[in-house]
């Protein structure tokens, strides 16, 4: 595309001065004649910018052509359409009036937590770094600070209250409260404030953020708090204070992205990742025409929220799921909340796969030897097993057994714990929530949207090798054994049976008010409530 522009303009340039000759005797014609079609390319070409620059409002990209360039700069992100060479930057620019750092797009790298639960990278709070886990399921960013003296905290980097920092304001005089109630029975609480924070060169000044004094949550690897990367509506902290934003929609708010977007690179077997935002990896989307882009559920407004955006959560409609040869159209809990489709949350902030028993049953019933091996819903398969996992969305992305399986028991090295994970209905309608084990065999972008112009977007670009081939049983085995995934835990010695569950009231129907804290509160803390499960068992 890109050199198809530059040849157009060529020969337009050529054309035009055969058609329509300057006045032949202007001294730089007279001088460089040859130069002549040259000139009035250049012409021609910054018309062009110029029309392109002030007519991106109007484009709506296709589901099915991902909004970028296919040209990409050297530096490995490829930039979106709305961006031109002349603010293409991966480093602090100028600053504008309203003191925000103008980066148009950046690559923050991602470090997988050693429980590997999350992802964490750094950042900074006025001149105090902190690392901080990112989570797609939530949208506040939060940290311990020095009035925290819980056991959990006592050895964590912390916001020093009593430092004087001058980029730091008061909120209500530090009376606003934010709480977190985790479903495990962990929680934390603080107060809201305003710092000036960055990330990856990105900065925000008086960016609202949540400093907790006081929590029970166990972090690891020195992380200090969580970086919610989700929609505003479903920020606690938007809904408690005034021009209180979250983080990534002021970055596009404020100009600072050309594309409110960001991607988010896993790697299997491997201690790290990447974060894209502003653009995708080019080292990576290597055929940006691959990406096949999925269209973000709405969720319809409850109690007070009648004029709430309907976007919600990174959630997706997802039709059927196929093991070996054999498919299952899944379920929904809530047949009413997606016209009869399931919706499954895309969450980095986890590394496995939940599903609801009415479907994860049905799915390891394939599998000769399969059950179910506690009360959490974790189920077990034998190791050698070659069936592929297959999720559609809009497209089909297969899972091979490596992908899939956690790792083989202590008790039972033939028996492999595996994904998906069975839990109980949740009352937002979620019933299927897909974090790393599936995340790292494609490279996700999430897109915001555009206001009237185009709606927020989930793509997903394949990363499996073609074909998908599983490993042979030796060499799965071998696997398991050089990564250490064995799971010390003893599988009970009789069959259990599926558990009858209660389905509670859709929580979208309901005519009272409900907490956007609490609404956030049960997804992404429901997770951590099932890993702990299976960290313990």
């Amino acid at each position: 595309l890109c050199l198809g522009l530059r040849l157009s303009l060529l020969l337009l340039g050529y054309l035009t001065a055969l058609l329509f000759p300057p006045y032949p005797h202007h001294f730089y014609y007279l001088l460089f004649p040859t130069l002549r079609p040259f000139v009035i390319n250049i012409a021609y070409g910054t018309l062009l910018l110029v029309v392109a620059r002030y007519s991106h409002s109007f484009h709506v990209p296709s589901f099915r052509h991902p909004p970028f360039f296919s040209c990409c700069a050297g530096s490995g992100l490829c930039w979106t359409r709305r961006q031109t060479a002349q603010n293409v930057t991966t480093s602090n620019s100028t600053t504008s009036n309203s003191n925000v750092t103008l980066t148009t797009a950046t690559i923050v790298p991602l470090t997988l937590a050693s429980d590997k639960q999350t992802y964490y990278s750094v950042i900074s709070a006025g001149n105090v770094s902190f690392r901080v886990a990112f989570d797609t399921a939530s949208s506040d960013l939060w940290v311990v600070s020095s009035g925290c003296d819980t056991a959990q905290c006592k050895s964590l980097p912390r916001y020093p209250l009593t430092y004087d920092s001058p980029s730091f304001v008061s909120v209500n005089s530090n009376a606003t409260t934010f709480n977190v109630s985790f479903a495990d029975t962990t929680s934390a609480s603080g107060f809201i404030a305003e710092e000036t924070i960055t990330l990856g060169g990105l900065t925000l000044p008086q960016q609202a953020f949540g400093l907790m004094n006081s929590t029970n949550v166990s972090f690891v690897d020195q992380v200090s708090g969580i970086f919610g990367l989700g929609f505003p509506r479903l920020s606690g902290i938007h809904s408690l204070a005034t021009n209180a934003t979250p983080f990534f929609a002021r970055l596009a708010q404020h100009g600072q992205l050309d594309y409110p977007l960001f991607g988010v690179s896993l790697e299997r077997n491997a201690s790290f990742g990447s974060l894209s935002i502003g653009a995708v990896d080019s080292t990576i989307v290597t055929n940006a025409s691959l990406i096949e882009w999925n269209e973000i559920a709405p969720f319809e407004p409850f109690g007070s929220e009648s004029n709430a955006s309907s976007y919600l959560q990174w959630a997706v409609p997802i039709s059927n799921i196929t093991v070996g040869t054999q498919t299952f159209t899944l379920e929904p809990t809530y047949p009413q909340a997606n016209a009869n489709h399931s919706v499954a949350l895309f969450d980095i902030g986890t590394s496995g796969i939940f599903g609801p028993y009415q479907d994860v049953e049905r799915l390891f019933s394939v599998f000769d030897g399969s059950r179910l091996v506690d009360t959490t819903g974790q189920w077990a398969i034998p190791c050698d097993t070659n069936l592929t996992m297959t999720f559609t969305f809009r497209q089909n992305y297969t899972l091979l057994p490596s992908n899939y399986i956690i790792g083989p028991t202590a008790g039972e090295p033939a028996l492999c714990l595996t994904w998906p994970k069975a839990s109980p209905p949740s009352s937002d309608g979620i019933d299927w929530q897909i974090g790393s084990a599936f995340l790292q065999t494609v490279y996700t972008v999430f897109s915001y949207g555009i206001v009237n112009k185009e709606p927020p977007l989930i793509g997903l670009y394949s990363r499996q090798p073609t074909p998908v081939v599983p490993l042979p049983p030796a060499s799965l085995s071998a696997l398991f054994s050089s990564l250490s995934l064995t799971v010390p835990t003893t599988l009970p010695n009789f069959v259990l049976p599926t558990p009858t569950l209660t389905t509670p009231s859709y929580l979208f129907n309901a005519s009272v008010p409900t907490s956007i804290s609490l609404l956030a509160t049960l997804r992404h803390l429901h997770i951590r409530q099932s890993l702990r499960m299976l960290r313990t068992a």
